[in-house]
């Protein structure tokens, strides 16, 4: 999803991954993968 503060998406993206154990893969501006979590 688009985010204006990546800070602010990533927390919800944490929040949805706990809920529904699902991963978290968090993109730089270029599209390339800067991390991920897993949340099983």
């Amino acid at each position: 999803s688009k985010h204006r503060r990546q800070d602010t998406a990533i927390r919800k993206a944490k929040r949805l991954a706990r809920k529904y154990k699902a991963d978290v893969i968090i993109h730089r501006q270029d599209g390339t993968i800067r991390d991920r979590i897993n949340y099983d």
